[in-house]
């Protein structure tokens, strides 16, 4: 299924799943509604046409369609196989090509199989973080953002369900390198504030509250 979402101005064909009714996202997109509106618009204010944006946990696309008509270019990961190809699909039907589509789990290794769990919405991760998901496990390959060896990243989203802190561990070249912002959801408890901290500290970046389980974490020049 498909319905049209407008992104600053411009109607976009968005793909989502018919029968995934619990999923809010879905339900978003269903309704032609943008899915968390105000973090959407704050893109507008840190993302230009010469920016390079990583989308790690994209799911749908309901935050890499805008990065991709905000910014130069998108390198966006999604390892769940259905939410991926409809992904792909809606970047093909918007015949958009500034974005780069990787079905990869993105962590602290590069090549190394790991068990995933599927349920076609947002709330999926490697089967040892979130085992009790319901849904169903596949076989996936992870990356690291660092071999990638990217020329140039200016802004980072990373939602991945509780496998975030391997993400930038994974990530730990490039952002020491380029100083990008970083969008980070981490939930919010004693051990990930502590974590957090630790972050900003060694990488030196402020961090700023946004909403639920969003950080705002901000290089300081």
């Amino acid at each position: 299924m498909n319905n049209i979402v407008n992104y600053f101005g411009q109607n976009i064909i968005m793909n989502y799943v018919e029968e995934q009714d619990q999923c809010a996202v879905n339900k978003a997109i269903s309704k032609g509604r943008i899915w968390e509106p105000r973090i959407v618009k704050m893109y507008s204010h840190l993302i230009n046409k010469n920016s390079r944006v990583l989308d790690v946990g994209a799911h749908l696309g309901t935050h890499t369609i805008p990065f991709s008509l905000l910014s130069k270019h998108v390198y966006a990961f999604e390892p769940q196989k259905n939410i991926h190809n409809l992904l792909k699909k809606t970047i093909k039907d918007n015949n958009l090509n500034n974005i780069t589509l990787f079905n990869n789990i993105v962590a602290d290794t590069t090549g190394k199989e790991l068990d995933f769990i599927n349920t076609d919405t947002g709330r999926a991760s490697i089967w040892s973080y979130r085992p009790y998901l319901n849904g169903f496990t596949t076989k996936e390959k992870t990356i690291t953002i660092d071999s990638l060896n990217l020329p140039k990243i200016d802004f980072m989203k990373v939602d991945t369900e509780k496998t975030e802190w391997l993400v930038l561990k994974g990530a730990k070249q490039t952002i020491i390198k380029y100083k990008p912002i970083i969008l980070l959801e981490t939930f919010k408890n004693k051990t990930n504030l502590n974590k957090l901290d630790c972050f900003c500290n060694i990488y030196s970046y402020s961090r700023e509250y946004m909403a639920c389980d969003n950080y705002l974490l901000t290089p300081n020049f």
